[in-house]
């Protein structure tokens, strides 16, 4: 039977066709490049536009061939199906020359065969069923042995449709509803049920170059990458109904066939998430049949073909590849939503109009498909003789630099792809720059329309992709023109009426400056008199401010001195107390001796004697002792010298320690606390004022007795107020006021359990002024002067505190 072709659609197709008494549903193309065909007649090969047919002998009326498959040495193999004996098939290996049958005498006894395939070992594996669809098998046939496997292998029912062993060497047995893969010793590696429901099926599988697995079926595309499978069920041609998959390594992509047709996906975009697909079908204009399921092949020239039970189709798939690009063009610009004869406008700017132009005829029947009357041309005219172009070109009859005015500013496109085949299924996107951000959406429609445009420049992009994958862009560019009152004349006119404005106002505005001008002078002289008095009054103030200064100040330091002389009082009363009972000691002792030297007895005299002297030495030291607090209660009242001297810290702290309890204690008889004192004995002296330092140790003492004081008279139960200070030296881990970081300082600590200060307050205590004492029990500067005392010896005072358990302040002096 002759070959003959059908040509549709530019040759891009070629089919084999068969007569009624002979139709092929099996193809399959050798590694030679030789296409096999199975038909009603026999094993048939097709070349050069003819079909030689083999194995005749072996077909008869009631046996038939459907399957055919060529292995790597050549050999061509094929079913023999008697339609009468259910049990009787068989499989014929061609060599070219001589026919090797296998059937059930050798062990073969598929009910229906399915599939023929070869592995990298050049074994032939055959797939079918068992007693009419009840068992499945696989059966596999080497040089020397036929071996076949069923359930107790772990093939289970209706599980063996295919096999085909990967790149990897592993074995893939493919059934409708399943598929298992095994390893190279018939080791069962994976069982994949999960992946197909009870109505999906599996049509076909492929492995591309890069090794990933591909498996068409009813309902989409599995790709397996070693690792994991992916369903691909939401892109375009890939979510129902693949009934085929190959991997052309001439073209270097895949091919699926589906309900519709076929649909390529190129190697660049196989491992993309979405990959982009081309789709070949009745829709978009390729005129094919649907490909039975696992019939796709390629040849050497990468031509695709495929069967449909009926015929063999070849896609030409090189020509598609060589198909011209098309370009799209702009064919009319509408505005209003109205056609335009532009022939007739550029006629009539140039005065030149002739209604019988053959120009103006060719026009409007392309765009009115009639004539138009003097009337409507008039009309139009009048609508549209505003608008501005240059020439007109192409035979669409484009205007060129297009000028609209502001009123016609709603403009149309109308476009199309220039293929003369697939025009009608191209896709379109535009964008008027100047309009749009982005681009359209790719769809078929074939216009764009504008309207309430700003004036301005505008380009107007259209592009188009026809079926075969190619983009054309072309560009428009028009102008919308700005109303009157944005004209450039217009813009003058606002000019010259905005600088007569601006020299009225000018005029206007320098008359009223110089009247504001001699007003303000008028001010400025009251108020330079007003200015002149008020600094007299704060003259006055300020001097009277210093002055209040100085006296809360001095009123400061005569409360310290008020609280010391109340220790001094209470501290010189025990010398004197005890000068004035030695001295009448002394007396009685001097009468007491006279009289025994009166009697003669010397000795008992002398040793009266011995009393008296030593009686007059405790006289001489409790004299002393009040000489030295007199001698400091002088230096304390007297004003600082300035002059830093070597001073011992630790008795410095100790005598106002005791000085200010006493103070505390003349003022209130009732008052008592537990004093606890901790001094560093290496300190040795250190050179400071002491006047200076000993009235900052006073007023924190005396502050810390203040609080505890207070806080006893709350009533706390077992709350017993305490006062410690302590003295240390140690290393500065940065630089202490202006002493240096690499020196020791030394740190006196006044620490009570008072009620601690608020935190609302803390960052005020040092301020001037600033009490919390009670009106006329503080003046608010004892803290602010030992501040300023502790700084002036370039050290630091600072505060620890805990509201409720007590404080902790810190002098920090260079060592």
């Amino acid at each position: 039977i002759e070959a003959s072709t059908i040509i549709s659609l530019e040759n891009k197709y070629e089919f084999l066709t068969a007569n009624s008494s002979n139709y092929g549903s099996g193809f399959f193309i050798d590694n030679f490049g030789n296409k096999w065909i199975a038909t009603s007649n026999g094993l048939g090969k097709y070349q050069d536009g003819q079909i030689s047919y083999y194995g005749k002998e072996l077909i008869n009326k009631e046996c038939q061939t459907s399957i055919v498959y060529s292995d790597r040495l050549g050999n061509i193999w094929f079913d023999l199906h008697y339609t009468n004996q259910s049990n009787n098939k068989k499989v014929v290996k061609f060599d070219g020359e001589y026919y090797t049958i296998y059937g059930k005498e050798l062990g073969l006894d598929n009910s229906y065969i399915l599939a023929i395939n070869e592995d990298n070992e050049h074994n032939i594996w055959i797939s079918g069923f068992d007693n009419f669809c009840d068992k499945s098998s696989v059966t596999k046939i080497d040089n020397k042995n036929i071996t076949k496997y069923g359930e107790k292998q772990g093939f289970k029912r209706y599980i063996n449709t295919s096999v085909f062993q990967d790149s990897k060497k592993k074995y893939w047995f493919f059934g409708n509803k399943n598929l298992i893969t095994k390893d190279t010793k018939n080791t069962i590696l994976y069982e994949y049920r999960d992946l197909l429901d009870s109505n999906n099926i599996i049509n076909d599988y492929a492995e591309d170059e890069d090794g990933n697995f591909w498996l068409a079926t009813d309902k989409g595309v599995l790709k397996y990458d070693g690792n994991t499978f992916k369903n691909y069920t939401t892109n375009s041609g890939l979510d129902r109904g693949i009934t085929g998959v190959i991997y052309d390594t001439i073209n270097h992509q895949l091919w699926f066939s589906t309900l519709q047709g076929i649909v390529s996906i190129s190697k660049e975009e196989i491992n993309k998430q979405n990959p982009i697909v081309k789709q070949y079908n009745k829709k978009i204009g390729f005129d094919i049949e649907v490909p039975r399921p696992g019939s796709l092949h390629y040849d050497r020239q990468g031509n695709i073909w495929w069967n449909d039970n009926i015929k063999q189709w070849k896609f030409n798939y090189p020509a598609i590849k060589q198909q011209k690009k098309y370009p799209v063009k702009v064919k009319n610009i509408l505005l209003e939503n109205k056609n335009v004869s532009w022939v007739s406008l550029l006629l009539d700017q140039k005065k030149g109009t002739k209604d019988d132009s053959l120009s103006v005829l060719n026009e409007t029947a392309l765009k009115f498909n009639k004539n138009l009357t003097k009337e409507e041309t008039r009309l139009m005219l009048e609508e549209f003789g505003d608008i501005r172009f240059d020439s007109i070109v192409g035979s669409d009859f484009i205007p060129v630099n297009l000028k609209i005015p502001f009123n016609n500013n709603n403009i149309r496109f109308e476009f199309a792809s220039l293929s003369p085949s697939f025009a009608k299924y191209a896709q379109y996107q535009y964008l008027l720059e100047g309009y749009d951000k982005d681009w359209s959406s790719l769809n078929t429609k074939t216009e764009a329309s504008f309207g309430n445009m700003h004036e301005g420049d505008y380009i107007f992009r259209v592009k188009s992709l026809d079926v075969l994958g190619n983009w054309s862009e072309t560009s428009y560019t028009f102008t919308v023109l700005p109303p009157w009152y944005r004209t450039w004349w217009a813009y003058t006119l606002y000019a010259l009426l905005f600088l007569g404005g601006l020299r009225v106002f000018s005029k206007w505005r320098e008359r009223r400056l110089r009247y504001e001008k001699e007003q303000l002078q008028n001010k400025v002289e009251e108020r330079t008199v007003e200015l002149k008095k008020k600094s007299d009054e704060l003259e006055y103030s300020l001097a009277d401010l210093k002055s209040t200064q100085t006296q809360l100040i001095q009123s400061e330091k005569m409360a310290s001195l008020g609280e010391l002389t109340a220790g001094i009082a209470h501290e010189i009363q025990n010398p004197l107390n005890f000068v004035n009972n030695f001295s009448e000691v002394n007396k009685e002792l001097l009468v007491e001796m006279k009289e025994e030297m009166d009697k003669g007895n010397l000795t008992d005299a002398k040793e009266i004697a011995n009393d008296v002297i030593e009686n007059s030495e405790k006289i001489n030291h409790h004299g002393k002792r009040a000489g030295d607090i007199v001698k400091g209660m002088l230096q304390h009242s007297r004003s600082s010298s300035g002059i830093k001297e070597p001073t011992d810290i630790n008795a410095l702290a100790d005598e106002y320690l005791r000085l200010a309890y006493h103070g505390l204690r003349a003022k209130d008889k009732s008052f008592n606390a537990t004093m606890i004192i901790d001094f560093d004995e290496s300190i040795g002296k250190i050179n400071i004022i002491s006047q200076d330092i000993g009235r900052v140790i006073l007023n924190l003492i005396t502050n810390a007795f203040y609080v505890v004081n207070e806080k006893k008279k709350l009533g706390i139960y077992n709350y017993e107020p305490t006062v410690s200070i302590s003295t240390s030296s140690i290393q500065p881990s940065r630089t202490i006021g202006t002493g240096s970081s690499e020196g020791r300082i030394v740190q006196i600590k006044v620490s009570d359990n008072g009620g601690g200060i608020p935190p609302k307050i803390l960052d005020k205590i040092f301020q001037p002024f600033f009490t919390t004492k009670p009106t006329g029990q503080g003046t608010g500067l004892g803290l602010s002067l030992s501040y300023d005392i502790v700084k002036a010896h370039g050290g630091e005072l600072k505060v620890e505190t805990k509201e409720g358990e007590g404080s902790t302040f810190t002098i920090q002096l260079p060592l």
